[in-house]
């Protein structure tokens, strides 16, 4: 009796135990179809907003958010603007066209080719301005400056002249600007003289704009033009007051304690011309800014100049007033210095010995260095393969009568030239002795 009992004990245990999972089973199947229903109702409502999207994408349109919807005097005004740039296109095609037509024999004047002018002038008129800085526009403008009549110059002109200082420093208008530059009268370079004044530091300091004024400073403007140009880089006063013929010596004759100011506002500029690369130090009215400077300037003042711009040297040498910056360097220079601007004419050398102006920087270097190893390795080697070349040139040929009769240099080179190989003050030569 005792196993039957205990056996009908251990039964309704394992009854209740079975009793007690089936219970938990339960609950859990219960749990699992809650989260299915919880999922199931999750999924219809991204259906949905996957509906709805897909009804905004059919048809067409989106929705924004606060920020980025725009009034309706907004919209159209950006439409008005996306029209005005598509016919601007389209009128540039037209005149594009018209410009093949007239650029076929630019020689030949035909009344054809007038007549072409004339239908591109109507087209493009009173859009000049937004014409000049795209690429073809540019070069459409540039044909009727060189090939129109004086008539259609005037015009193109006065619908330009309010726009000069903005077109010159963009990447296709200022090829339009120097091109009105070369084909317009005098009046009109006056003009354009007086828009410069008081920017003409700043418009130095764009690459796209530096390259007009050294346009102008270099082939068109005269000499009063020029003092013009080059005053603006002592000081901002001279930039707003102007005065004819004014120049750095007749600047310190009259006030000689401006002298200290006028140097640091033109050494302020040497370095941020020096910062922007040597795209900008190769201009010819760099180098006049930069002789002024170190023919006034004190000695360390200078050393310190040559540190800031030897990295740049070999883009100054082609101008006589950067020949002669040149010079000065090697007179002031240290001999690490020496080292690293001799360095820097690698591949360069036999182009620097044939120069007008760049042979008497080389003569330079050979009578201020002192290591004769480095010359021979990094001058001598790449000149000797082209020595009969360099015996022939009229320039090149005074570097070997340097080494022949060193005396007698003076002979065989002009005398201001040869007063630059000569420089050095007794003072200087003390100061690079002491050091």
């Amino acid at each position: 009796m005792s196993k039957k009992k205990s056996f009908t004990k251990t039964n309704k245990a394992t009854n209740v135990n079975k009793n007690e999972t089936n219970t938990k089973t339960g609950a859990s199947q219960a749990n699992k179809s809650s989260n299915k229903g919880a999922r199931v109702q999750h999924t219809t409502k991204k259906d949905t907003n996957n509906n709805s999207t897909n009804f905004t994408k059919q048809t067409g349109k989106r929705k924004r958010s606060a920020t980025q919807q725009l009034s309706k005097n907004e919209e159209k005004k950006l439409k008005k603007q996306k029209k005005l740039s598509k016919g601007i296109n389209e009128v540039v095609h037209e005149a594009k066209l018209l410009w093949e037509k007239a650029r076929i024999d630019p020689k030949q004047k035909t009344p054809e080719r007038y007549d072409v002018m004339v239908k591109i002038m109507e087209l493009l008129k009173g859009k000049l301005k937004k014409v000049a800085t795209m690429p073809d526009g540019s070069r459409i403008l540039q044909t009727m400056l060189k090939l129109g009549l004086p008539i259609q110059r005037k015009a193109v002109f006065e619908e330009v002249k309010g726009s000069i200082i903005d077109l010159s420093k963009t990447k296709h208008g200022r090829y339009f600007v120097k091109k009105l530059l070369k084909y317009s009268t005098k009046a009109q370079r006056e003009f354009i003289l007086k828009k410069f004044n008081g920017q003409v530091r700043g418009l130095l300091l764009i690459k796209y704009s530096a390259f007009v004024i050294e346009y102008f400073y270099n082939t068109i403007a005269s000499h009063k033009q020029r003092l013009s140009l080059l005053e603006e880089l002592y000081g901002n006063e001279y930039g707003l007051f102007k005065v004819e013929n004014r120049t750095w010596d007749s600047i310190i004759t009259e006030n000689p304690a401006k002298k200290q100011m006028m140097l640091e506002f033109l050494q302020k500029y040497i370095f941020l011309v020096t910062n922007k690369g040597p795209s900008l130090l190769s201009h010819s009215i760099n180098h006049a800014a930069l002789l002024t400077y170190f023919t006034n300037a004190e000695v360390a003042d200078i050393k310190v100049a040559i540190a800031a711009i030897r990295d740049h040297f070999l883009h100054m040498i082609h101008t006589k007033n950067g020949a002669h910056v040149g010079c000065i360097c090697f007179d002031y220079a240290s001999p690490k210095d020496k080292k690293f601007i001799i360095k820097s004419w690698k591949t360069f050398v036999y182009k620097i010995a044939i120069e007008e102006f760049g042979h008497i920087v080389f003569l330079k270097a050979l009578t201020c260095v002192d290591d004769t190893k480095l010359l021979e390795r990094s001058l001598f080697t790449e000149m000797n393969p082209k020595a009969k070349q360099i015996c022939c040139n009229k320039y090149g040929r005074t570097i070997y009568l340097l080494l022949l009769v060193p005396d007698q240099i003076h002979r065989y080179v002009k005398k201001k030239k040869s007063e630059w190989l000569n420089q050095a003050t007794a003072s200087t030569r003390q100061f690079l002795l002491i050091t």
